[in-house]
């Protein structure tokens, strides 16, 4: 982008980079700074580049060579074996760092330069927005800005919060863990699946082998459409007790196929009229995700909380409940040990993980 009486800002130096700044940055002119990139590569943005090469010694090469083109085409002039070889054995990863870090100039945009003019606002917009947000002293710049009398901002009257309003209702019913459903036939799935499209809403949870879910197989689904009531689709628990932690893959009975439940789920996931709501949805989307089912709509109760109480530290389920419902989960350790007797979810009874 520099040159052409285009200039960058370092605002961390306070300084303007000029195509001269360009160069003693990476040792080429603006338009090889690609051709760098690509051969230096990036760790932040994922881009690989070449093994070994730096941007001083890709700015060599590149001075040497004229483009990247040039020098993978001529790579097997270079004199040093190890960067030789590092070229003509990486061509492939470097022309895909080059594409990684060029910038797409021909991108369909549904605007014009024009459209971006800056031009001044409506005062009379502008001022009832701020005075509706209640920028008082905002306000009254802009009100003076434009020769405008400024608007009236009136307090807000104190409003109950809804979060603990709707929790003060909900900490009311008795959380009994033995009135929890274990969903092992199609037919009680089907059941809860009617429930859901006749609410339009539904809590989900997914229990997994792992917190890494780029690794974590899934193991049951819990679903809950009311206050007081939810049930858990166990669908790959091993047969295997708990405590033998040399337990083999069988699975234990009375278990839907993992397939057949989620092909029985997939369509309500996936409905745009059906509000998923959970507990750090991200890690369950990308559970998903990774069996093919794109979950939304969804809402975040982690998420909320942090919007609703930012400066509070505890955002996480357990302190959650203990905040709006006075009432403490059972602890995860417990069920799953700690150190070298840990074990993972699937080796957890069903009956215990239903609760």
């Amino acid at each position: 982008l520099v040159g052409g009486g285009v200039e960058m800002f370092d605002a961390m130096k306070q300084n303007r980079i000029d195509r001269e700044g360009v160069h003693a940055k990476f040792g080429v002119y603006p338009d090889r700074v690609v051709d760098v990139q690509a051969l230096a590569g990036d760790s932040v943005d994922n881009v690989p580049g070449a093994p070994g090469i730096g941007v001083k010694t890709a700015a060599l090469l590149i001075n040497e060579y004229g483009d990247l083109d040039s020098l993978l085409e001529r790579a097997g002039e270079i004199k040093q074996p190890k960067r030789r070889e590092t070229l003509i054995n990486n061509a492939d990863q470097i022309r895909l760092s080059r594409q990684l870090v060029q910038l797409d100039c021909n991108t369909p945009l549904d605007f014009t330069i024009d459209d971006l003019e800056i031009r001044d606002p409506d005062p009379d917009k502008l001022l009832n927005f701020l005075a509706e947000m209640e920028f008082r002293t905002l306000t009254k710049r802009v009100a003076e800005r434009f020769g405008k009398d400024m608007p009236q901002i009136t307090d807000a009257a104190p409003t109950t919060n809804a979060a603990q309003s709707a929790a003060v209702n909900v900490a009311e019913i008795a959380f009994d863990a033995e009135k929890y459903e274990c969903v092992r036939d199609m037919a009680a799935l089907q059941d809860w699946i009617l429930r859901i499209y006749e609410v339009g809403y539904v809590a989900v949870d997914t229990e997994t082998t792992s917190l890494n879910e780029m690794q974590a197989e899934l193991v049951g689904i819990s679903l809950s459409v009311k206050a007081g009531e939810a049930c858990y689709i166990p669908l790959t628990h091993k047969a295997n007790a708990a405590d033998d932690l040399f337990g083999g893959a069988e699975l234990a009975e009375n278990q839907l196929s993992l397939n057949v439940a989620l092909d029985a789920l997939t369509p309500m996931l996936r409905d745009p009229s059906i509000l998923k709501i959970g507990q750090n949805m991200k890690y369950d989307t990308k559970i998903f995700a990774g069996l093919g089912i794109d979950v939304a709509p969804i809402d975040d109760t982690m998420l909320m909380s942090y919007a609703m109480h930012g400066g509070l530290h505890n955002h996480g389920m357990d302190g959650l409940s203990e905040r709006y419902l006075n009432h403490t989960p059972i602890p995860i350790k417990p069920l799953l040990g700690t150190g070298k007797s840990a074990i993972t979810f699937d080796r957890v009874p069903i009956d215990e993980a239903t609760k």
